[in-house]
């Protein structure tokens, strides 16, 4: 029998919603790796089966596919464009998905910022529920 691969999956921001995506992915098998600014939730993180890491730029390093699960435009920015954000160490052809509140224009503009290194697909607020 043939071992299934399973996509390496990052997300950043596990509070409410991302901490759900998370357990979802890791319930299915995926190896997720997870960071936010918030210790507690890092350790809910860990406790519920993902690594963590303190920066963006190393879930880019552990991921092929990236879910973005901050709120806001300036945290969105933050996240991807940030000395330690996501396009440092984004491989090329990573998929980098936005499920937050910030702007289309934000969206749309950090995804420019990425151009050739890196995909980008919006997921609506209802995707973990």
């Amino acid at each position: 029998m043939a071992s299934e691969t399973k996509e390496r999956v990052g997300i950043v921001g596990v509070g409410r919603m991302g901490l759900a995506m998370l357990k979802h992915l890791v319930k299915h098998g995926y190896p997720v790796t997870a960071c936010d600014l918030d210790d507690k939730q890092r350790t809910k993180a860990r406790e519920a089966g993902a690594t963590t890491v303190k920066t963006p730029a190393e879930v880019a390093r552990a991921a092929d596919f990236v879910i973005i699960g901050v709120g806001y435009d300036d945290e969105v920015n933050a996240v991807v464009l940030g000395a330690d954000g996501l396009l440092a160490d984004l491989a090329p052809g990573s998929i980098i998905a936005v499920s937050s509140t910030a702007k289309p224009d934000t969206r749309t503009t950090r995804a420019g910022a990425g151009r050739g290194r890196a995909r980008r697909t919006d997921l609506p607020r209802t995707f973990c529920c």
